[in-house]
């Protein structure tokens, strides 16, 4: 594995990658809509990628009419190494959906994040998503994502790919929806996840969802409260 591979997939296997931001847990796929204008958001996530496991904490505001923007925080230990190696990441996100098309809404995401370990290591990313998502009348939700993250690594080292992701969300009842997600990125095996999100009550949310990436095991639980 080179020195560059090695740090971005550091960065992935943080499990709470602040680029996930935004998309609607425990969704892998970004949708089309945002929260109302004035609305806010807290979710609180625990998660595991491979050997690596900790949390993330992602505050929400949506300032105007579709713009939502978004802070994560985020704290993980990857045990592939001995002694275990943690891993601290931040990470901002904008998403603007400007056009609605009957049952078809579009809009674009940028995101910048940047990660730090306890040897003193860093990765920085930067990420541009066009979104689509279109509502079957009686049926599911179907997103796509298509885009390009760019990595900046230790020693000045560079790297692009385009990454892509589709997702589908099919309420199972009045309070449960299940989701499913294949994603990936150029250069990698695609992945994907299965999930469910439970509606407690007006505003609060919890959801989980397990799936694979890159030959690793992830798994997601996460708790969400709009206001």
């Amino acid at each position: 594995m080179t020195r560059i591979t090695h740090r971005i997939s550091l960065f992935t296997a943080a499990c709470l990658l602040p680029l996930a931001t935004l998309a609607e847990p425990p969704s892998a796929t970004d949708d089309a809509s945002t929260l109302d204008k004035g609305q806010a958001k807290v979710e609180f996530e625990w998660a595991k990628s491979g050997s690596a496991r900790g949390w993330n904490l992602a505050l929400g505001y949506a300032p105007i009419e579709k713009l939502e923007l978004e802070a994560a925080f985020s704290r993980a230990r990857d045990h592939s190494f001995r002694p275990s190696l943690g891993l601290r990441a931040t990470g901002f996100a904008a998403k603007w959906v400007p056009l609605e098309i009957g049952a078809t809404s579009l809009g674009i995401k940028f995101d910048l994040a940047s990660e730090r370990d306890d040897l003193g290591g860093r990765v920085r990313a930067s990420q541009v998503l066009g979104l689509l998502s279109h509502r079957i009348d009686g049926g599911p939700t179907l997103h796509a994502n298509l885009g390009q993250v760019r990595y900046r690594v230790p020693l000045g080292l560079r790297s692009r790919a385009t990454v892509w992701s589709l997702g589908v969300e099919l309420g199972v009842s009045e309070r449960v929806s299940a989701v499913a997600d294949w994603f990936g990125e150029s250069g990698s095996t695609p992945g994907g996840q299965i999930g469910l999100r439970f509606k407690v009550r007006e505003g609060l949310k919890l959801s989980v969802a397990a799936g694979r990436q890159g030959g690793q095991s992830n798994t997601r639980a996460v708790a969400a409260f709009e206001f």
